[in-house]
């Protein structure tokens, strides 16, 4: 059957632009990662809607209403992604690629991915972001979309209220799988080594404009488990600065494999 595990977490509150004077540099070390945001970026990042969170079964609730997701994708042949470090991550930009996913509970839903990202650690039982019965996987990526029922363009439903959606994915080591450097996730890594891929001291400024690196548009499909019946369900915030309350989080159950090379 389907299983899908909606936490029991509410989001009721007003957005609205950025608090004045919030700095603009972030990071990951003592002084300005993830335990001095709630103090760098107090309008949101101390606030009580905050992801990721630890997902288990025994805290969640069944919603049979809903579904597994509907993708529409267009032709990508001859289509560009743009891959590019953007200071604090590389991710891959999907040039407003027209992808519709929808769960199938309201008659025009309409996510639209905007690019997506990993997360990781220095050891493999640290590396994801949410936690999952317990555990912590080496890898976790995020496919940020935006709601194209009431917004116009990513930018708009960033600071728009429930503007947004991740899509979170585990990723899980078995070195007996090989991952095809032409597709998916086994293409992007290999541009990871590229200079203008690798880092990017200048693009913590927000002025700077990176141009990236072209690369071959795939299917959305190519980044989601095989499994997507199975998923918990809960509305958080970015997990980095500036922490707005405004995501709807959706984190699959099944995780896709990789081997220990690429992470």
């Amino acid at each position: 059957g389907l299983l899908c595990g909606a936490a029991v977490v509410t989001l009721l509150c007003l957005l609205n632009g950025a608090e004045a004077g919030d700095p603009v540099q972030w990071g990951y070390d003592k002084g300005d990662g993830p335990s001095a945001w709630p103090d760098l970026y107090k309008r949101w990042c101390s606030g009580r809607k905050q992801s990721p969170i630890k997902l288990t079964t025994a805290q969640s609730v069944y919603d049979p209403s809903l579904d597994t997701y509907t993708i529409s994708e267009p032709a990508y042949a001859g289509k560009q992604y743009k891959i590019l470090n953007d200071g604090h991550k590389v991710l891959v930009d999907f040039q407003n690629m027209r992808v519709n996913l929808s769960l199938n509970r309201h008659e025009r839903e309409c996510f639209r991915p905007h690019h997506v990202h990993w997360h990781w650690g220095d050891k493999n039982s640290i590396g994801s972001e949410h936690w999952l019965e317990g555990k912590q996987y080496p890898l976790e990526g995020h496919i940020v979309m935006w709601d194209c029922r009431f917004w116009d363009s990513f930018a708009e439903a960033a600071h728009g209220i429930d503007g947004l959606a991740v899509l979170g994915v585990f990723y899980e080591i078995d070195n007996s799988v090989q991952l095809s450097p032409d597709r998916g996730i086994g293409e992007i890594i290999s541009y990871f080594d590229r200079p203008q891929v690798s880092s990017c001291d200048q693009c913590v400024n927000k002025d700077y404009n990176n141009p990236g690196v072209n690369l071959p548009a795939f299917s959305i499909k190519e980044l989601l488990p095989k499994d997507m019946s199975s998923y918990f369900v809960y509305y958080g915030s970015l997990t980095t600065p500036d922490c707005r309350e405004n995501v709807m989080w959706t984190v699959f159950r099944e995780p896709i494999k990789i081997p220990q090379s690429a992470v």
